[in-house]
C-alpha cells in the first residue's frame, strides 16, 4: 500500500461517523501490524484503536491499546485520561 496512514484516516473517518467500529479496528490493526509512518503515528493509532475498543465493550483490550499509546508518547495526556476512565 503506498499511503498505509489511509488506513488510520479511514478507521478515524469510521469512528466519527459511529459507523463499523470492527472495520475500522480491523484497518488500525492492519496499519500496525505493516508499520507505522511518521504521517499517521503509532501511538494515536494506539489511542483511536483503544477508543474503537471503548464503544465495543472490550475493556481489558481498551486498556491495553490506551497504554501502548502511552508507552510510545508518555505525554499524551488524552490518554492517559482514556486510560484513568477506563482503569476501574
Amino acid at each position: 500500500m503506498p499511503k498505509p496512514d489511509v488506513l488510520v484516516e479511514a478507521a478515524g473517518i469510521l469512528y466519527s461517523a459511529g459507523r463499523s467500529y470492527p472495520f475500522a479496528a480491523e484497518l488500525l490493526h492492519r496499519y500496525l501490524n505493516a508499520g507505522p509512518v511518521e504521517a499517521a503515528p503509532a501511538f494515536k493509532a494506539h489511542y483511536l484503536l483503544g477508543e474503537l475498543l471503548e464503544k465495543q465493550g472490550t475493556r481489558q483490550a481498551q486498556r491495553r491499546e490506551y497504554r501502548a499509546s502511552l508507552a510510545l508518547a508518555r505525554n499524551f495526556g488524552t490518554a492517559q485520561q482514556a486510560l484513568n476512565r477506563v482503569a476501574h
